[in-house]
């Protein structure tokens, strides 16, 4: 049985519930772009942040956020606000040095409670992989760079959201800031995360009633 929605129907006798398996749990990833983004940016990034997460037996679901559209039902939803021009071709335009106080990604906290609204800052992670440019990484290797980092970033803050903690821990994409070497290695959860997020969505059980 995988993980997913794991609810309790009644069946055959009376007060006997069964377990029905609804399929993984489905995250509503709701972009929301200030900038539109360049093509062919949104592939790699929902290729990579949906392997990671596929570890725990989640399905992620993408949407781009517009007047017009309808959004879709999901067991939880993330909205990443993407600030800037999201996008390769970005890099080859910056001509600013990244800020090493800025942070390239963050998610809302109020008064201790995680809010699942993130922030990715795509102008800033250009900056990073363009500094990388210039200081002699091989040019076929600088959209790899770019799209593994933008994925790193957003599935760092999807975690917060996940697991509603504003915590770190020194655990790969996880760990804060990020070190330099973590940018050249694929997102990957390990078995603590992968327990967590699935406790995350673990169904509660239905409270029982006392007899009056």
């Amino acid at each position: 049985m995988t993980l997913g929605m794991l609810l309790l129907a009644a069946a055959g006798q009376a007060g006997t519930p069964v377990l029905q398996d609804y399929g993984p749990p489905r995250v509503g990833v709701l972009l929301q772009f200030e900038k539109p983004a360049a093509p062919g940016f949104l592939k790699p990034l929902e290729q990579e942040v949906g392997k990671t997460f596929r570890a725990a037996g989640i399905d992620v679901r993408w949407e781009v956020l517009s007047p017009q559209k309808r959004v879709g039902t999901y067991d939880r939803v993330i909205i990443a606000q993407m600030r800037g021009a999201c996008g390769f071709p970005r890099v080859a335009t910056v001509t600013e040095a990244p800020d090493l106080r800025a942070r390239l990604g963050w998610t809302m906290v109020n008064e201790g409670d995680v809010i699942p609204h993130s922030v990715i800052d795509c102008e800033q992670i250009a900056r990073v992989v363009a500094q990388w440019r210039r200081q002699g990484a091989r040019h076929a290797t600088i959209p790899a760079l770019y799209y593994r980092l933008a994925s790193r970033v957003l599935t760092h803050e999807m975690m917060h959201v996940l697991l509603k903690t504003p915590d770190h821990d020194h655990a790969d994409f996880t760990r804060s800031p990020l070190r330099s070497s973590d940018f050249d290695l694929v997102p990957k959860l390990n078995r603590e995360q992968i327990a967590a997020l699935m406790r995350a969505f673990r169904p509660t059980p239905p409270a029982s009633l006392a007899r009056q």
